[in-house]
């Protein structure tokens, strides 16, 4: 069994306590965010309302939205990731060693 479920589900119990709702769907799409996490560990998102992008440690991912009354929401078999205002939650496949993340830097975006 897995363990990408039941961190998915704590980061999504995170969430509820950190109180930010920057939830207005598509009012940041295209938007690149440089992310910040413990131990001098960062990413980059880009999305555009239908999927993220996100790159870490020479890997990407392009992870499909799903609904979430908590923010927004992207998973695949390989991560998950949920943003919640400055708050982010990112667990890929086998690396739940990404803590205390949050949005450092709103950058222009790559691409249209």
């Amino acid at each position: 069994m897995s363990a990408l479920p039941s961190l998915v589900g704590v980061a999504l119990v995170a969430s509820m306590f950190v109180g930010s709702s920057a939830r207005a769907a598509g009012d940041d799409s295209h938007e690149r965010k440089q992310v910040q996490c413990a131990h001098a560990r960062s990413f980059t998102i880009q999305s555009d309302g239908k999927r993220a992008l996100v790159n870490w440690d020479n890997r990407h991912a392009a992870l499909p939205r799903k609904a979430s009354s908590l923010g927004e929401r992207y998973e695949n078999a390989r991560a998950a990731l949920i943003i919640d205002g400055a708050f982010v939650a990112f667990v890929p496949k086998g690396d739940s060693s990404w803590e205390d993340c949050y949005v450092s830097e709103v950058l222009p975006a790559k691409y249209p």
